[in-house]
């Protein structure tokens, strides 16, 4: 009888030390390739990063290359708990967040990506209206991004305003379709997975991407032959991660804690990336003979008067062609340039080549403010 009690208590002893060691799994999805900057840096080495920093407490199922949830079906995959987290980029679902496309439209004034992405978690962390629409759509923001800006690939050589004029141009934002219109030239909204076989194939002329989707992120350099060097903005709709509600609230505030700290080095560490890789990537058109192509008098002018023109109206568009409200878009507007003014000036008195520094920036003016006991709860 003592011996069956001793073991009984044994017994319950490591079964109780099982649960309190027990790792906490989450499924992660990634719809880029496994190359591109935002899957390596965001997922895979975030997922490495976070496991080796809880001592295997929070470990992670990756899925990438859209082998769990494509890229237009993530933001309803994670809310629905087919995974829970993944990066939601909104212009694949602009019904659902009319604020983060409004914001990604009025990043065609962006120059300074890194500036624009801490700008934009600081915004997406604290702004109420965004924080809504987030929570409404049963996901938990967690960090932002900013691609490097925008240019114009192509097979043909896009030199002056009327060399875009019916060229078939893949667009990712709604200022850019409006941009193509105004040329025009027809808009084409398709995946950025399905644009190497577009240009290829010709059922695209030409792709408005940031450079490193020449190279590392779907090698576009292979099927294009021009790339015109006029800089339209830069994209950041959506979230760098996005978490499943309940998923978030079942961690422990330690837990949420840990992939606060960690969200904020991978979000330097993938800003880094992409100021390296789009130098690499211009690099390495060149040598492969993709012609360098300055854009003439006439385009330069027909794009800045058109931002112009565009980001005045912005407010009022996003009324008729959103139903957002003027007054709602333009604070938001106005919020994020603010930001990202703001971010210009902390991110000149800092080496913008040490990642220590910049990750201490980012936390101590964004993600230290972040409430692990009350944030998403």
């Amino acid at each position: 009888m003592k011996s069956r009690l001793k073991s009984a208590i044994v017994l319950s002893f490591l079964m109780s030390t099982a649960v309190a060691t027990a790792e906490t799994r989450l499924t992660a999805s990634m719809w880029a390739s496994p190359t591109h900057i935002l899957t390596v840096n965001n997922f895979t080495n975030f997922t490495k990063s976070v496991e080796e920093a809880s001592s295997g407490d929070l470990a992670f199922d990756l899925y990438i290359g859209g082998s769990l949830l494509p890229a237009n079906g993530t933001l309803a995959g994670v809310s629905d708990s087919v995974a829970d987290v993944g990066s939601v980029i909104g212009a694949y679902t602009p019904a659902d967040l009319p604020f983060s496309n409004i914001l990604n439209d009025a990043s065609l004034i962006v120059s300074d990506a890194m500036a624009a992405a801490f700008a934009l978690a600081e915004l997406n962390f604290n702004d109420a209206t965004l924080q809504g629409e987030w929570n409404g759509n049963g996901v938990v923001f967690g960090g932002a991004y900013s691609t490097p800006p925008y240019y114009f690939a192509c097979v043909p050589t896009v030199h002056d305003v009327a060399d875009l004029k019916g060229l078939k141009v893949r667009t990712a934002a709604g200022s850019h379709v409006e941009f193509m219109k105004a040329v025009e030239a027809v808009p084409v909204s398709v995946p950025i997975t399905e644009v190497y076989t577009g240009l290829d194939r010709g059922s695209i002329d030409c792709v408005m991407t940031d450079a490193t989707n020449l190279s590392t992120g779907y090698k576009l350099w292979e099927v294009a032959k021009t790339v015109t060097i006029m800089p339209m903005g830069t994209h950041t709709s959506g979230a760098a991660w996005a978490y499943n509600q309940s998923s978030w609230r079942s961690l422990t505030p330690a837990q949420r804690r840990l992939l606060l700290d960690q969200m904020a080095e991978a979000m330097v560490r993938c800003q880094l990336d992409y100021e390296g890789q789009e130098t690499t990537a211009f690099e390495g058109s060149w040598e492969r003979d993709l012609a360098k192509v300055e854009p003439g008098e006439s385009l330069t002018k027909a794009f800045a008067q058109f931002k112009s023109t565009y980001i005045a109206d912005l407010a009022v568009e996003s009324e008729a062609g959103r139903g957002v409200s003027a007054a709602t878009a333009q604070s938001l507007i106005g919020a994020f340039m603010d930001s990202y003014k703001r971010w210009e000036g902390l991110l000149a008195n800092v080496d913008r080549t040490d990642e220590a520094a910049l990750v201490e920036l980012l936390k101590s003016e964004v993600y230290d403010k972040v409430d692990e006991n009350a944030f998403g709860l």
